[in-house]
């Protein structure tokens, strides 16, 4: 789990938005909070890895969950998971007030430079974290780009 500061750290969001944002996750179970107050995946985001392409219902609903948070934080939202060693972008909102980011490099082998794929390889523990660079090289996309392993780690 991990706990509201740490989320208002890694977002950057200030803190009456963010209580506002896991509420509403917390309202639809894409969130439990336990009772250390610490934020864990809820029911509803754990269907979605068994229910994908089986439940339009379900992503149908968390497409409108997608729409809202887009709404409300003023920016395309992306839903991504770490799926077979690769990074995948299951589902996002946008709108063209709010556009998804241009893709000029795939998110599979721009995870090194991108918040989705930092995210999830944060998720990883260590060797899993080395394996991906280890297929997938960290190449300069930007003068801002990590391209050190030991960095990255």
């Amino acid at each position: 789990g991990v706990d509201s500061t740490e989320l208002a750290r890694e977002t950057g969001l200030g803190t009456e938005r963010l209580t506002t944002l896991l509420r509403m996750l917390r309202r639809e179970a894409y969130v439990e909070q336990l009772t250390d107050g610490a934020y864990v995946t809820g029911a509803a985001f754990t269907r979605l890895g068994s229910a994908e392409g089986h439940d339009r219902a379900l992503r149908d609903k968390l497409q409108h969950t997608l729409d809202r948070l887009r709404d409300s934080v003023g920016a395309a939202v992306y839903l991504s998971r770490y799926v077979d060693g690769e990074v995948r972008v299951t589902q996002y909102a946008d709108s063209p007030a709010t556009p998804k980011v241009n893709e000029w490099v795939d998110f599979r082998f721009s995870a090194h430079a991108t918040a989705v794929g930092k995210s999830l390889l944060t998720q990883l523990d260590h060797e899993g974290r080395r394996d991906h660079l280890a297929r997938h090289r960290p190449a300069r996309l930007t003068s801002r780009t990590i391209t050190s392993d030991r960095l990255l780690l």
